[in-house]
């Protein structure tokens, strides 16, 4: 790990690499030809501070983290959360879900996400309406539609009722022989279960204690998240009573955004999925109040 240095000591890059000796020196001998981006970055770096991690997983942390607390002005790549989008519900006047720049409401009550694009969150959008009744009550109604809270509910990944509905419709269109509509409900289950279980990780990674093994003979260890916080990490698997008492602390220090949770969520998901074969993950302690299995 490695952060390059401004004038005034301000850092403005921060990378990983497993030869911070070579990749420093790539960056430092850019040619003319290379991207405006890369020569302006090597022409501003006035001194390097570098850390050693040991793991993989633990850099990806680290550099996540340290890119949201320094803001370095080179790492495009690493802000893309900055641009990401969200759901906004509207529960006055005919309730429904709009795709957003910007989350001003309260996360899981009035805005989801973030999410990757607008198309992404737009067929989300689409979907729970179409499943949750959405925009169909009139101004002079009230209350709230009957499926509100449903829809918060399967937003936020605390429901996975909606895929049995979908279910049934993929094995009606089947035995009329309506293939194709069968197919369109069967592409709907399996982007609702991709959803699902991205938001069932998100939530098990925000309120519970996550012990990720790395099985892999080079870097075998393990990692253990607490409240989205890593708080250990090292070949020795944490005993019994250290596992509860991390779990019973507060995570180490002032919460943080949904919008960084959900950030290192995805990132410590994607980096168990490259490697399904050498890595697991077990998640300890009670789930969320009010929560259902995905």
């Amino acid at each position: 790990m490695y952060v390059f240095l401004g004038r005034e000591q301000l850092p403005i890059y921060v990378g990983k690499s497993v030869n911070v000796r070579r990749r420093v020196q790539q960056h430092l001998s850019r040619p003319p030809s290379s991207e405006r981006h890369f020569r302006e970055m090597a022409a501003g770096v006035f001194d390097l501070r570098s850390v050693s991690t040991g793991t993989e997983l633990h850099a990806l942390v680290l550099e996540d983290q340290l890119i949201k607390e320094l803001r370095p002005a080179y790492n495009r790549r690493q802000k893309k959360f900055l641009n990401q989008r969200y759901l906004e519900l509207s529960s006055r006047g005919p309730a429904g879900l709009s795709v957003v720049s910007q989350a001003k409401g309260t996360f899981g009550r009035s805005v989801f996400g973030p999410f990757s694009d607008e198309y992404y969150a737009a067929r989300l959008a689409a979907l729970t309406s179409r499943y949750f009744g959405l925009g169909s009550r009139t101004p002079a109604r009230e209350e709230p539609p009957e499926d509100l809270p449903a829809a918060r509910a399967f937003l936020t990944g605390e429901s996975a009722e909606v895929l049995e509905r979908i279910r049934g419709e993929v094995s009606r269109h089947r035995a009329t022989l309506a293939f194709e509509l069968a197919a369109a409900a069967r592409d709907r289950l399996r982007f609702c279960e991709s959803f699902l279980a991205h938001q069932r990780f998100f939530l098990d990674f925000k309120h519970r204690v996550l012990l990720v093994e790395d099985r892999a003979r080079a870097s075998r260890g393990y990692f253990l998240f607490v409240r989205g916080r890593l708080r250990h990490h090292g070949r020795r698997r944490p005993a019994p009573a250290e596992l509860r008492r991390l779990g019973a602390s507060d995570g180490g220090g002032p919460p943080e955004s949904d919008l960084y949770l959900y950030d290192r969520a995805s990132l410590v998901r994607a980096w168990i999925a490259a490697r399904a074969e050498t890595r697991g993950w077990a998640v300890l302690g009670s789930p969320r109040p009010g929560t259902q299995g995905v």
